[in-house]
C-alpha cells in the first residue's frame, strides 16, 4: 500500500457531541442488500425537516455541501440499537 502524504478538501464543522450511528445512517435506508441510494440516508434525520431541507444542517449550507471530511464532536459515531 503506498502512503498517502497530503489530502486537501472542504472540512465540515459537525461538532454536536454523541451524534449516534442510527442518526449518521436510520436504519429504513439499510434495508436492502444493495449500496445504492446510501447517500439519500446518510444524516437524513438531520438534512431534512418534513421532506424539505434542514437550513441549518451544515452539509445543506452554502461552502459545505460538498465537503470532504467531517470535524466531529465528541463521542460521534456512538452506539446503538445496532450493535
Amino acid at each position: 500500500m503506498t502512503p498517502f502524504h497530503r489530502v486537501s478538501g472542504v472540512a465540515a464543522p459537525m461538532t454536536t457531541p454523541n451524534i449516534d450511528t442510527d442518526v449518521i445512517m436510520p436504519k429504513m435506508f439499510l434495508k436492502g442488500v444493495d449500496r445504492s441510494g446510501l447517500s439519500d440516508g446518510a444524516f437524513n434525520l438531520l438534512r431534512f425537516n418534513a421532506g424539505k431541507p434542514n437550513p441549518d444542517f451544515v452539509l445543506n449550507k452554502d461552502g459545505y455541501r460538498d465537503a470532504c471530511f467531517l470535524v466531529v464532536g465528541p463521542n460521534f459515531g456512538c452506539g446503538s440499537s445496532r450493535e
